[in-house]
């Protein structure tokens, strides 16, 4: 079989079809017949003369059916048929081609297979038929696609990951970014990625000196750097960063490249600082409450014994109009430790359910008569503002507290604005604020147009006779009562305030479910004397001393005990005696809250009034929640404790 150009053999002219002659020899067909790739061969009207058995291996059919067709019935497509038929007018005119495509095997499988063919030429080149070889790449081109769909995932993560990504050459160029990058930058991808990093990253990131160290160095070493505190401004805000820096090496010629990762950390920042803000007023709360419960046992003996004494004196005289005095100067004196349990989170006074709305009109109302005319109140209340749970007084106190510092940031006038409404927050809104739980609140809205605060102030706002008013005004408890109060009432504050751009206060406070209770102001006690047994347990002996005073003036029998060990000793002894206990909470050896819980495992009926200057965390709140309970402030009137006594005996009666 001689060859010529263009053709896998001839035979003698007398053989017209080239193709017969071919496939006759034995040889050819034995070598054909035991490869492991597809052999086809067609006539040159493209049907099928020949194909081997890993042809029929290929498409899954039997020979008989492959012989004899047309090699575009192997085609199912459309598309497929339309490339087949380019293929081979290409082989008629004696160009031989390399080509993939997909064909459907008698299982209904799709099969991809790759395919070499060439043109059989006679020795005129005429075009004779055409010889084609078949791998299946099926398997491979699922490979190549599964590896491609993880490289658009892989893509798609590093793209959309809430870290800022690029790669930089040894020259600090940019290679790429990630579209969190660039949104740090402020920049398109077009503006960013071929340029050098200083010439687009923030001026104030690269005045970070440590940054820039650190960039260069990590080029020359293996481990993984850090750099923290990186400031820069995003859409005109200040932002803070973290950056790690990495050096990964390509090998060859891609040589080294800088893995640079950039986190927003600003509102992590925030958080920690409000986590310590939080901390550092909890201690001074405690601080606080701590002196207050002191302060308050000396007003205690102070203002009782002085009460006690009045009353013994007539009108007019000048030892009662000395009282008198004293009296007013301790009443000062008490609102100022009342006012320091209030920052303290200390919850013992009275928790009532009140329509915020009703207590604002009333400040409003003070307001408008008291301040200046050149400062106008605007007022905005939804009729359908829901009711809150806390100490009314204190709210009160609060709310003219922010008021009247808006009034003092207003020299020469302005407006302030004071709004309600309900509002649902989620975790998101919550999250930043220690303690705070999603689900209704009421939102109170206070603002004013006056000069506004620079951050370091705003930081110390809520601090305790922290003030920027000159030190021969009144410096006293101010928004610390605000930020006392709100707590208390399981609410949070946001502020926001610049220079001369005036104050907004956020005042987020737990809606209850439940409405305003009126209070019937009818209800009188016909007599505040009494015969009844009590005791008294207090670790000061000054008011020990006075509330046995006070209540033997009216009547009644007291015994006394400085701790609660004792109280239990002379229960036991005489639980059929005693009717009430005046019970104090911090004392040593054994707690007013431990001292509780045992006195109502021995007398489940025994009814006890808390008296305390300070309740440490929620100590009177629980023990007010059992029922046969009552709280007395320290310090407190003379009247104040008969009255409080004399009801809780007369509660007790009614119910047996």
């Amino acid at each position: 079989m001689s060859e010529t150009k263009n053709s896998i053999g001839n035979g003698p002219e007398s053989e017209k079809n080239t193709i017969k002659y071919f496939l006759s020899d034995r040889t050819v067909r034995k070598v054909f017949d035991t490869m492991n790739i597809g052999v086809l061969i067609t006539n040159s009207d493209f049907t099928i003369a020949y194909v081997n058995d890993a042809i029929c291996r290929l498409v899954s059919m039997e020979k008989e059916k492959i012989l004899g067709s047309n090699i575009l019935d192997l085609f199912t497509k459309a598309e497929q048929r339309e490339l087949a038929g380019e293929i081979l007018e290409k082989r008629s005119r004696g160009t031989s081609s390399l080509y993939e495509f997909k064909i459907t095997d008698d299982d209904g499988k799709n099969v991809i297979l790759l395919g070499s063919g060439t043109p059989i030429m006679d020795d005129e080149s005429n075009f004779t038929g055409a010889l084609a070889l078949y791998v299946d790449i099926t398997d491979q081109k699922d490979t190549e696609r599964e590896l491609e769909r993880l490289k658009k995932f892989n893509e798609n993560i590093i793209e959309n990951i809430p870290s800022g990504i690029a790669v930089l050459d040894e020259s600090l160029q940019i290679l790429s970014a990630n579209k969190t990058f660039l949104g740090f930058s402020g920049r398109s991808r077009p503006e960013v990625v071929g340029e050098k990093f200083s010439d687009i990253f923030p001026f104030e990131l690269l005045k970070n000196k440590n940054f820039l160290r650190n960039l260069l160095d990590t080029l020359d070493g293996e481990e993984t750097k850090t750099v923290e505190n990186i400031h820069f401004k995003l859409d005109g805000s200040d932002r803070i960063a973290v950056a790690k820096l990495k050096t990964i090496d390509f090998g060859g010629e891609r040589g080294k490249k800088l893995l640079l990762i950039l986190d927003d950390v600003t509102e992590i920042s925030n958080l920690q600082k409000e986590l310590i803000q939080s901390q550092r007023m909890d201690s001074i709360g405690r601080l606080a409450g701590g002196v207050a419960h002191d302060f308050n046992n000396l007003l205690g003996g102070i203002l009782g014994y002085a009460s006690l004494m009045r009353n013994d004196l007539s009108e007019g005289t000048e030892m009662r109009k000395n009282l008198d005095m004293i009296i007013q100067s301790a009443e000062r004196a008490s609102d100022l430790t009342k006012q320091l349990l209030t920052f303290a989170s200390g919850k013992a006074a009275e928790q009532t359910i009140f329509d915020p709305v009703r207590v604002i009109k009333d400040v409003v109302e003070l307001l408008s008569a008291t301040i200046d005319r050149s400062i106008e109140i605007d007022t905005f209340f939804d009729p359908y503002t829901s009711c809150v749970v806390g100490n009314e007084t204190n709210f009160q106190q609060a709310i003219l507290n922010i008021c009247i510092n808006a009034r003092d940031a207003m020299e020469n006038g302005g407006k302030i604005k004071i709004a309600t409404s309900n509002t649902t927050l989620d975790e998101s809104s919550t999250g930043m604020h220690t303690g705070a739980a999603p689900g209704d609140y009421v939102l109170i809205s206070i603002s004013d147009t006056g000069k506004g605060m620079d951050a370091e102030t705003k930081r110390r706002i809520f601090e305790p006779f922290f003030s920027t008013k000159e030190r021969k005004e009144r410096v006293g408890l101010g928004l610390s009562i605000v930020y006392g109060t709100i707590k208390n009432m399981g609410g949070f504050i946001n502020v926001e305030s610049s220079p001369q751009m005036g104050t907004h206060f956020a005042l987020y406070i737990p809606a209850s479910t439940e409405k305003e209770k009126k209070e019937s102001t009818e209800t009188m006690f016909s007599t505040l004397t009494g015969t009844e047994y009590i005791l008294v347990v207090d670790d000061e002996e000054v008011i020990r001393d006075l509330s046995t005073r006070i209540l033997t003036s009216a009547g009644y029998r007291v015994i006394t005990a400085e701790d609660g060990k004792k109280a239990l000793t002379i229960l036991k002894e005489e639980s059929d005696s005693i009717d009430l206990v005046v019970l104090d909470l911090i004392m040593p050896h054994m707690s007013g809250g431990t001292a509780f819980k045992k006195i109502r495992e021995l007398i489940p009926n025994m009814p006890v009034i808390i008296s305390t200057g300070y309740s440490p965390g929620d100590s009177a709140a629980d023990i007010l929640k059992h029922n046969g309970t009552d709280f007395l402030q320290k310090p407190f009137f003379m009247n104040d404790m008969l009255r409080k006594v004399r009801r809780m005996l007369d509660e007790t009666k009614a119910k047996r």
